[in-house]
């Protein structure tokens, strides 16, 4: 799953730049990783429903107890099958809206960006990975609503995003810290396993 999440970031990075070689293919590219997304979470709701539950974790920063852990249930399948399925049409409905903008390619990697960020947060099984999707999503958004940067009104609007996003990215980094503390990791899986171990304690 640490892949599917950073193709989003990946694509956001580098298909401005081979758009500008093979400009004719532009929308459907960008077009095809959401769909080729929500087509991959698509094919495992059976499974899901099934009870089957899917689990990734890639080292990151051992020595505080923090990995890339992802987790595939029915909660998180649900929002990515969202996110993917609303940002394929997000994309077809663009390719219209702004036909011939000629920063388009940028507003793609906008919203490419976002919809990582987004995916990299409902998937996440460790609360300070939540945290760092959190942060990325509050900058993702931030670009998006201030796409339009000559105009007043969408900077203020996207400074304001910003500031809001920014104080409950702290309140959850502060959360997770308390967490750890008494429970000693922030890993969701882990911590199910206290029961109310993080209520009781005072």
């Amino acid at each position: 799953m640490l892949w599917i999440v950073l193709s989003g970031f990946i694509v956001a990075l580098l298909l401005p730049r081979i758009m500008a070689v093979v400009p004719r293919m532009n929308n459907i590219l960008w077009i095809a990783l959401p769909a080729a997304l929500c087509t991959y979470f698509a094919t495992r709701i059976p499974g899901i429903i099934s009870g089957e539950v899917i689990r990734e974790s890639v080292s990151w920063v051992p020595s505080l107890g923090v990995n890339f852990s992802f987790v595939l249930d029915g909660l998180s399948l649900l929002f990515a099958v969202m996110i993917t399925g609303i940002g394929t049409l997000v994309f077809i409905y663009t390719h219209a809206y702004m036909h011939g903008h000629k920063e388009l390619d940028r507003f793609y990697a906008y919203l490419s960006f976002f919809m990582a960020s987004m995916l990299g947060l409902v998937l996440s099984d460790n609360l300070f990975l939540m945290f760092v999707f959190w942060e990325l999503t509050s900058i993702s958004s931030f670009f998006l609503i201030g796409f339009n940067n000559k105009e007043e009104a969408s900077r203020k609007s996207a400074l304001t995003a910003l500031a809001v996003t920014g104080i409950g990215g702290m309140g959850l980094l502060a959360a997770a810290v308390i967490v750890n503390t008494v429970a000693g990791t922030t890993d969701l899986e882990g911590l199910y396993a206290f029961g109310n171990l993080i209520q009781d304690s005072p």
